[in-house]
């Protein structure tokens, strides 16, 4: 990793005062704590700029409902609409777009002729946010409307607009009259030419219309190996927990086993491996345990989460996260301990390498990996880790995030290359540890569910 101009990733690795200003240095911004007077109100959402949105966004959840007829007056006011965002960032703050973002949070009906007009706005982030806004209401009187921003040429303004249309239908707001009106306005995304709306057009049209849309999604001219968009139809499915029949899946599975060195037919059948592991059928196990052995790391990552899932555990991270926040790190079980520290220590060496997992502090426990990577049965992994915990002496890294910092600040360059190699040697590994770590969850199934 060559060293950078001017504060780059490398600053941030050898340079360990540079963390700590920015970390320690900075003063803390009180939080409001009482709701804003009327006068406060109209001048933080009147603008002319937004310099910091969270006291915005704190501001206005403490003024409750007494704001919407200041964000209403505002979405129609010509300055509003005309303000710029305030610096260069694609996401920087301008008043229309806070006022937009307050909209999609509080549900005003009464707004959806002025969102309406903000489907062609010139600003790009107000049309994909106006586009979702309006499809939140989930009322009949914008369905025109939103049908265009369903076939709108920028493929974030459909992906939004059916964003809005599936969280009106799961969370109640949906006529039975929005939803026939929308279901084919949104049909067509799920052979849109972009896959972000074919996924979120995919999980929209089971939202409105469950057995209607399972009808055109399982129909032959859609499911079969082929598709390219079916991929994105599978994550949908499995997403929205759909039941898809074990047999039209297994039929799958086996028309995707030769095509699985193509692409993207790997990243398909990984997709239909895990939706497969929903199904709790009886004979899921065996066709996953074959996918395990056709040498294809997506195909792996795929069986062993069906895998998982077929034992009956959906999310094994957050529920061992929601195990530390409510009893600590010290209460787990070993399973969950382990499982933890390498889901955490692979998502930082994959991320920028294992300069950056000692840099942060979720390797604070990097010292109990080794044995993480025992118990979890992922030999090739443990010899790693082992390897680079050695780079900071016989003791391993330190515990206390500065001193570990300081350290590795000061290795040699022969230490940081060895580093490097090893990050290599990691991404090499042809099973993934996911992979392992989905194994290891399905086998200690008690330890990851309720």
């Amino acid at each position: 990793m060559p060293d950078g101009e001017g504060f780059g990733f490398w600053d941030w690795v050898k340079k360990p005062w540079i963390r700590r200003a920015m970390e320690r240095g900075r003063p803390g911004r009180a939080k409001p704590t009482v709701p804003p007077t009327p006068a406060l109100l109209r001048k933080l959402v009147f603008g002319p700029v937004i310099k910091d949105r969270e006291a915005y966004r704190e501001t206005l959840k403490l003024s409750g409902p007494e704001a919407n007829p200041i964000l209403l007056e505002a979405l129609r006011n010509p300055r509003v609409r005309a303000s710029k965002p305030y610096g260069d960032g694609f996401y920087a703050p301008s008043p229309l777009r806070m006022v937009v973002e307050q909209l999609q949070i509080r549900i005003l009906p009464e707004a959806l002729p002025d969102l309406i007009q903000l489907l062609d706005h010139s600003d790009e982030l107000v049309r994909r946010e106006a586009a979702e806004a309006v499809g939140l209401l989930g009322d009949v009187a914008g369905a025109d409307a939103l049908g265009r921003s369903l076939t709108h040429p920028d493929p974030n303004v459909r992906s939004c607009a059916a964003i809005g249309v599936r969280k009106a239908c799961n969370d109640g707001r949906a006529t039975p009259v929005f939803r026939e009106a929308m279901f084919d306005r949104v049909r067509p995304l799920i052979n849109d030419p972009e896959d972000y709306p074919t996924e979120r057009g995919t999980a929209a049209l089971l939202a409105l219309d469950q057995e209607g849309a399972l009808a055109i999604l399982l129909d032959p001219a859609n499911f079969h190996a082929r598709n390219e968009k079916l991929q994105r139809h599978l994550v949908a499915l499995r997403e929205t927990r759909t039941p898809v029949p074990f047999d039209r899946l297994a039929a799958l599975v086996a028309d995707l086993r030769p095509l699985v060195g193509e692409y993207p037919f790997e990243y398909t059948c990984r997709e239909a491996l895990l939706v497969l592991g929903q199904t709790q059928h009886p004979d899921a196990e065996a066709i996953l345990l074959d996918a395990m052995t056709w040498g294809n790391k997506q195909v792996v990552g795929g069986a062993a989460g069906g895998l998982q899932m077929l034992a009956g555990v959906e999310e094994p991270y957050a529920f061992v996260w929601d195990r530390v926040y409510k009893d600590g790190f010290g209460k787990l079980t070993d399973p969950q301990r382990a499982y933890l520290i390498l889901n955490l220590l692979d998502a930082e060496v994959c991320n920028g390498g294992f300069h950056q997992y000692y840099v942060n502090s979720y390797s604070e426990n990097a010292h109990l990996a080794p044995a993480a990577a025992t118990l979890v049965g992922a030999p090739d992994y443990l010899e790693l880790i082992r390897k680079a915990n050695a780079c900071f002496g016989p003791d391993g890294p330190p515990s206390d995030r500065d001193l570990r910092h300081e350290r590795l600040s000061r290795f040699t360059p022969g230490v940081d290359e060895t580093l490097r190699k090893l990050d290599s040697e990691y991404y090499a590994r042809p099973v993934k540890l996911p992979a392992l770590l989905s194994l290891f969850a399905a086998r200690h199934a008690e330890h990851f569910r309720a």
